[in-house]
């Protein structure tokens, strides 16, 4: 048995591993890291906005390294839907910032974007800045942005086109989030 766990700690990063050799008791290491990742500060993930649905990956991922499953799709207080490409736990200060709560801090060098969906289908897009403008439909962010908007211009869905990103983005996983506003 043998795991590995990233985390960010403050400013620093962490890099917690634990196995258990044979006939012997589970070995804990904590390893303080230099972070060379070419993909640090990056958008790690796929979202896809079709005009008709929302769509998005649910791998968690660090760096090169896969922690498992999430829902990126976060619902607000409003009924809204809100996807978000960046650090996970920015993610919903962000959405608590949205639902009427403190604008976060965020770090000058880490990208950041997302996108909210009305109840009637309308969109705005939240930049890196953290700042709002209306988005249009196809929209599509994250690691997996190019491959989903292109799959999208060549008539997928926004479902099939994260579906598409998830075979060729190694930051994008399967299954695909959907939301689906009421018109």
């Amino acid at each position: 048995m043998s795991f590995a766990v990233w985390q960010k700690n403050g400013g620093s990063h962490e890099l917690i591993l634990a196995w258990r050799p044979p006939r012997r008791a589970v070995c804990v290491r904590r390893l303080r890291v230099a972070v060379l990742d070419a993909t640090e500060g990056r958008k790690l993930t796929t979202i896809a906005y079709d005009g008709i649905t929302l769509a998005t990956d649910s791998q968690l991922s660090s760096g090169n390294l896969r922690f498992g499953k999430v829902n990126k799709i976060i619902k607000l207080k409003d009924g809204r839907r809100f996807a978000f490409a960046g650090d996970h736990a920015l993610a919903y200060a962000v959405a608590d910032w949205l639902n009427g709560g403190t604008k976060p801090e965020r770090e000058d060098s880490e990208e950041h974007q997302g996108i909210i969906v009305a109840l009637d289908g309308s969109a705005v897009e939240v930049s890196t800045e953290l700042r709002l403008a209306p988005a249009c439909a196809p929209w599509a962010g994250g690691s997996g942005e190019s491959i989903a908007l292109t799959a999208m211009y060549c008539g997928k869905t926004a479902k099939e086109a994260v579906e598409v990103a998830c075979k060729l983005d190694k930051h994008s996983g399967l299954p695909v989030n959907v939301f689906r506003p009421k018109k």
